[in-house]
């Protein structure tokens, strides 16, 4: 439990997340990609904040093109520490990461 890198802690931090950032539960949700089948992506959005939520669920990397111009948006949290907001990423397994841009 006190792993900094433990499941635990990740989701310790996904709740503070949501207490910080309305944009988390008030925010209107639109998929970015439903036809695709590796990737999970949506985005949120409230009050001029734009949250995009991207997720790789499968054990083998898969390339994914963003729909959603990135410009101004920082990653808010992810799995891998050097993960970064770009227009074609190569998403690794299991890869997942919150990207945030305020107005």
């Amino acid at each position: 439990m006190d792993d900094p890198d433990s499941i635990f802690s990740y989701y310790k931090t996904l709740i503070q997340l949501r207490r910080e950032h309305d944009v988390i539960s008030q925010g209107d949700f639109a998929p970015l990609d439903p036809e695709n089948p590796s990737v999970l992506a949506y985005r949120r959005s409230w009050e001029g904040t734009e949250l995009l939520c991207v997720s790789n669920f499968y054990r083998k990397p898969c390339t994914w093109r963003c729909p959603v111009n990135l410009e101004g948006y920082q990653v808010l949290l992810a799995n891998y520490p050097d993960s970064k907001p770009e227009p074609e990423m190569e998403l690794r397994p299991y890869e997942s990461m919150i990207l945030l841009r305020r107005p």
